[in-house]
């Protein structure tokens, strides 16, 4: 690799040399280098621009805002299609960088409509099933639900026992 000349560099981007946006280069630049993997950090290394002239690009440069939402999305298939990642060692570092990059969270959100809280527990049971039955939920996220709906039986029957103990002492003051 070539040694870079920091100071002609430095005179180069005071001039104003790289700050000029080209519309046929840049665009073509930021697919390229994402569809590696890259980021707009690797972007702003190749095209000698700060990250505040790549936003200011991707804002009042329509051609290049709408690359970079396409390019975002090569970037994540590039990451996450890496066959490097599948080692074991390179895991943490795929995982923080899909959360960083990708806003990529390792439990995923679920909305349940049908799942109705005035329900009974047992038809709250019966639509979980149905939804890991259709495939909506994993086993995992199945057992957690069901364990959420153990805690609320639990809760149940602890109040229901401290409202009967609290009838019963009532009921053993009455009588003394």
């Amino acid at each position: 690799m070539e040694k870079m000349d920091f100071n002609k560099l430095a005179d180069e981007i005071v001039r104003g040399a790289y700050a000029k946006f080209d519309g046929n280069y840049h665009p073509k630049l930021l697919l390229e280098i994402f569809a590696d993997g890259g980021d707009s950090w690797d972007f702003c290394a190749a095209a000698k621009v700060g990250q505040s002239t790549f936003q200011k690009w991707t804002k009042i440069h329509e051609k290049f805002g709408k690359c970079y939402e396409v390019a975002k999305a090569l970037a994540y298939a590039a990451v996450a299609n890496n066959p490097k990642w599948d080692d074991p060692q390179m895991f943490p570092r795929y995982r923080l960088m899909m959360k960083n990059r990708f806003n990529y969270t390792e439990q995923r959100k679920i909305k349940l409509d049908e799942l109705d809280e005035n329900a009974t527990i047992q038809d709250q049971y019966k639509t979980l099933i149905r939804y890991m039955k259709s495939g909506e939920l994993t086993t995992h996220e199945m057992n957690q639900l069901s364990n959420m709906l153990l805690a609320a039986i639990k809760i149940d029957e602890y109040t229901d026992l401290v409202k009967r103990l609290e009838e019963a002492e009532k009921t053993i003051k009455s009588k003394l």
